[in-house]
């Protein structure tokens, strides 16, 4: 049959499939949403309290988020990714897409700046959408909700 798939493509499909499972699991769920809310006390810290290193550890969750949505953009295919339909998570994969690609847009900005900061009235708009990262709290929300259903569902179920 003309559509079936070359040995080859199954093994790609196969491992895009156990990719989803990975990226879908409860582990790497709780471990991106750690990231998230440790990034949100970061960002409090740093308005606080003066350090030269908030930089660097800035620049370290910027590469992890990078990573993240390299790794889940690789294993969904972009196409998948920022698709219209079918795709509960377009808001979401949207969202994470222009923060992440507003961080490194900074970043660059930053490195090719004489003075190492961003220029001009650029670093009031990058450090607003720095601050919008908090806002991927919210995801964390509703990953919180979907374990308090599937508790709920087992209490349910047990009685």
């Amino acid at each position: 049959e003309p559509h079936e798939l070359g040995p080859f493509m199954r093994r790609v499909q196969a491992i895009q499939e156990q990719g989803v499972e990975v990226l879908d699991s409860t582990e790497v769920q709780i471990a991106s949403a750690c990231m998230i809310m440790l990034n949100a006390v970061v960002i409090g810290l740093e308005t606080d309290i003066e350090w030269i290193g908030w930089n660097w550890v800035e620049n370290l969750f910027l590469i992890l988020f990078t990573t993240e949505l390299a790794v889940r953009m690789l294993i969904i295919t972009p196409k998948s990714y920022f698709a219209c339909q079918d795709n509960p998570e377009l808001v979401w994969n949207l969202f994470d897409f222009t923060i992440v690609s507003m961080g490194l847009v900074d970043f660059c900005a930053t490195v090719l700046a004489p003075n190492g900061t961003s220029p001009g009235g650029f670093a009031t708009v990058f450090r607003i959408i720095r601050l919008c990262r908090i806002l991927r709290m919210f995801r964390i929300i509703r990953f919180l909700k979907q374990l308090y259903l599937l508790a709920y569902g087992f209490v349910e179920a047990a009685l």
